[in-house]
């Protein structure tokens, strides 16, 4: 290859401007407008919302377990203190609604707030407020609640909002410890087939930086709503948790599938010949037309997909589609040859110990390779010593 670098700060900037959407990434749940919008499911949610206050539907659900059903005193306080926080338009509870001009007597909408088990241990109230359903608010309100200090103990606070929420706050969390596993586990087994320290590292990072690229442009369509029009999708805002986590997993593997495709082919022959430019020559000419074959019949199969009227679904065809053509035509055909033409004989190296530890208990296609009198170079004699030390 060629100039190196050029090829290189470009590509890497070009993935790095398409991953940059992604760090506004809003995380929120699926609803009707994931729908086409002649549905009858859709319209009729809309049509609700637009002439109803949603909440009343869908309120925010209070639990107190340490205040009894029949504490109408403790009962008062609690929705009443609620009742104060921005936002709220009403509070149910056991002996009537709690509004802006005072309380409502209970009707027969207040029996669903008592035990039926004759148990007055724990209560619970309804809170209705003012936004629409998707109100980055709502989620303030939400803290605000259970933030309160009672004397009844932590307030449970549970609903559509709140349960969206800790969904959401439960499943980023464990993001970093999975990542990590995912990145440790991919570090070990391409050691054990490359017996490289730098190969591993350079595949995790470049897998990383071109999957971010992917839902960069995810987020910047369907959360941003650019070509939302012409690609038929209604932008709420947000998208939905699971399916980004879902594509990585998918893209992920896809990926490191094509990167095993490719090293083995350069190991192959850099264990053959012991030059490291060689290699890379004759790992991408044999295996690009493959990798490139196979990223388009998956492209065409993702892109059919993406033809769906369902907006998860056509994000997942659309991503995947982004995501295997961008990892075969730029990553592995450009910035995996770039990097490894650069790094040289680095590629291959790795600390004393783990080398072998890598000759004894490497994978290895073939046995260790003897170099052949006469073509021989010194990245090859050093590789042959070392190759050959795999039967001492």
């Amino acid at each position: 290859m060629k100039r190196p670098v050029i090829w290189l700060l470009a590509v890497a900037a070009f993935l790095v401007f398409l991953a940059l959407p992604f760090f506004r990434l809003d995380p929120g749940r699926i609803d009707e407008r994931v729908l086409p919008d002649d549905l009858d499911a859709r319209v009729t949610a809309e049509t609700i919302q637009d002439r109803m206050n949603w909440s009343n539907f869908n309120p925010i659900q209070v639990a107190a377990p340490g205040l009894d059903a029949d504490d109408e005193e403790g009962i008062r306080d609690l929705t009443s203190r609620i009742q104060e926080l921005d936002g709220v338009v009403r509070v149910g509870n056991p002996f009537g609604f709690f509004r802006d001009d005072g309380l409502v007597p209970p009707t027969w909408l207040n029996e669903h707030f008592v035990p039926t088990d004759g148990n007055a241990a724990g209560t619970w109230i309804d809170v209705v407020y003012w936004w629409d359903f998707d109100d980055p608010r709502i989620e303030d309100l939400i803290a605000s609640i259970r933030d309160l200090d009672t004397p009844y103990g932590q307030l449970l606070v549970g609903g559509n909002n709140a349960t969206v929420i800790d969904t959401v706050d439960s499943v980023t969390a464990r993001i970093p410890a999975a990542l990590a596993v995912i990145a440790i586990v991919t570090l070990v087994l391409l050691f054990f087939m490359t017996g490289s320290v730098l190969i591993p590292i350079k595949a995790v990072v470049l897998n990383l930086l071109s999957l971010t690229a992917m839902l960069g442009a995810l987020v910047w369509i369907f959360q941003d709503g650019n070509f939302a029009e012409t690609l038929g999708v209604t932008v709420s805002g947000k998208i939905d948790i699971f399916t980004p986590i879902l594509m990585f997993c998918i893209a992920f593997g896809l990926s490191m599938d094509y990167e095993v495709f490719l090293l083995t082919r350069i190991k192959e022959e850099y264990d053959l010949t012991g030059d490291n430019d060689q290699a890379i020559r004759v790992g991408i000419g044999q295996t690009g037309p493959v990798v490139t074959a196979a990223a388009v019949l998956l492209a065409i199969v993702f892109v059919a997909i993406a033809t769906s009227g369902v907006v998860i679904v056509k994000m997942f065809g659309i991503g995947l589609a982004l995501a295997v053509i961008t990892d075969a035509f730029l990553v592995r055909a450009t910035i995996t040859p770039a990097l490894m033409k650069l790094a040289g004989r680095l590629n291959w190296w790795a600390p004393g110990p783990l080398r072998r530890f890598h000759l004894r208990w490497g994978i290895w296609e073939t046995d260790p390779v003897v170099v052949p009198a006469g073509q021989a170079t010194a990245d090859a004699d050093t590789h042959k010593l070392a190759s050959a030390s795999l039967g001492d």
